[in-house]
């Protein structure tokens, strides 16, 4: 009897935690993604790049090529599929497989990324709910290298990166999803330097490069617009890195073709101001391209 008294409060507190566990389950609605969650923007994309289009040539990029090209648009007789940094380069490399696979008349493909995205190894604040959710499944496993998989898996959890009702109650609830994010951060290394390569980035930049040879595709990597400040010749550990990884042939150019404009012409570190982009939005993409065509 004493036994069981003693037992009873450690009961108590079991279903008490099964029955909040129950109520957050119903509450985010663990069976389902929010079609208006944070990443509806990816899951999107995802379709968007296994449909057919006839174009022979695809633009892929992040929020800075979004803003020169649009997405799921035609600029110079090219399919555009661009996204945001957080996705990372392997949710990239997800999207252009996709595309290829579902288009193999493809010719050419210009990736559009700029050095935030270079620098990224899915250490950003929003890199849970961009990649992880949408890129990171059992569909996709395949194409996502063991290097990956084991860092992906230690930085945000095994449970909440294969798990799939916690990975969806944290994506659709932004209170637990916010108290996550900082829990990571608060607890994890940030890796990321500026100007500089990410390994991650690196990695995925040698695999498009092989899908694309495998295809007979033409890749080029270029470089959006960028500030005056922001000169890449400066960055002596971005071409250390470029040794490093051995990108000297999928980075051919990137650095030296780089345009620079001034520093009032944009909102941010990455971004035009709108006015600007209307009046030198041509001005802009033929500069980008003219020493690529």
């Amino acid at each position: 009897m004493n036994k069981l008294k003693k037992c009873l409060p450690f009961a108590k507190a079991a279903l008490f935690l099964v029955l909040v566990a129950f109520i957050e389950w119903f509450h985010a609605g663990a069976w389902k993604y929010d079609d208006n969650g944070l990443a509806a923007d990816q899951f999107r994309l995802i379709e968007q790049s296994k449909e057919k289009q006839d174009a022979k040539s695809l633009i892929i990029g992040d929020s800075v090529a979004a803003q020169l090209f649009g997405n799921d648009k035609k600029i110079r007789k090219a399919y555009t599929i661009t996204g945001n940094c957080s996705a990372t380069l392997a949710g990239y490399y997800i999207l252009m497989r996709n595309y290829v696979e579902n288009n193999p008349h493809t010719e050419r493909i210009w990736l559009v990324i700029s050095p935030d995205l270079i620098a990224n190894a899915a250490d950003t604040d929003y890199t849970y709910q961009y990649y992880v959710v949408p890129y990171y499944t059992g569909e996709n496993m395949e194409y996502i290298t063991p290097n990956v998989q084991s860092y992906i898996d230690n930085k945000f959890g095994i449970v909440s990166t294969r798990v799939e009702p916690v990975r969806k109650i944290l994506y659709n609830d932004i209170f637990m999803l916010s108290n996550y994010r900082n829990y990571i951060e608060a607890t994890r290394p940030n890796e990321r330097q500026e100007m500089r390569i990410s390994w991650l980035t690196a990695e995925y930049l040698k695999q498009m490069k092989e899908l694309c040879d495998e295809h007979n595709i033409k890749l080029r990597v270029v470089a959006p617009p960028l500030q005056n400040n922001r000169r890449m010749h400066t960055w002596k550990g971005f071409e250390e890195d470029i040794e490093y990884y051995g990108l000297q042939d999928v980075l051919k150019g990137y650095k030296k073709n780089a345009k620079y404009y001034p520093e009032d012409d944009f909102k941010d570190e990455y971004h035009f101001e709108d006015h600007v982009l209307r009046k030198k939005r041509p001005i802009l993409l033929k500069e980008m391209f003219e020493e690529y065509l």
